[in-house]
């Protein structure tokens, strides 16, 4: 397992003092990436900065709320709402050029509303959705999500014993 890291945080406007990437400013007015300085691992705060991308909410994604992965100099990170379903949100990647991917978009059977940040396992990305899966409580998902772009439920929570609503991420 990989620890997020300092420097993918850093590109994201100090995650670590906001929490992830910015919602509800930048263009437009979407979601924005700025990037920031970085030095030995840690975070300076930025005499000024570059937006990366805004989100466009469809098909793309809407409100970046957690905090990135780095794998191999590419990011991953999660959209709470948009994408191709519309409401479910997104786990996308994007380079420090600035050049966004949607990875997969929720359908609300698989999760709805990724809040919190991904885990890096192996290449392979993990992560828990808020709401959504199959139980009719819609309490939540724990998933998988490959670079490809390949997801799987790994567990649907049914709030009868086996918790719901997760906010937080996997460690």
């Amino acid at each position: 397992m990989k620890p997020l890291g300092l420097k993918a945080c850093a590109l994201f406007a100090c995650c670590v003092a906001i929490t992830g990437c910015s919602q509800g400013t930048g263009l437009s007015p979407k979601q924005y990436v700025p990037s920031a300085n970085i030095a030995d691992d840690r975070i300076q705060k930025p005499s000024s900065y570059q937006v990366l991308y805004s989100f466009k909410d469809l098909p793309d994604g809407h409100r970046p709320s957690a905090g990135l992965v780095n794998m191999n100099g590419t990011l991953f990170g999660t959209t709470s709402d948009g994408g191709a379903n519309r409401y479910y949100g997104t786990v996308f990647s994007i380079t420090t050029a600035g050049a966004e991917k949607v990875l997969y978009s929720f359908n609300r059977t698989d999760g709805d509303g990724p809040v919190a940040s991904l885990i890096d396992v192996d290449g392979t990305l993990y992560g828990t959705a808020l709401r959504g899966g199959v139980d009719s409580r819609s309490s939540g998902t724990v998933f998988s999500i490959t670079t490809g772009g390949i997801g799987n439920v790994l567990h649907s929570f049914n709030a009868k014993g086996d918790g719901q609503y997760p906010h937080a991420g996997l460690v």
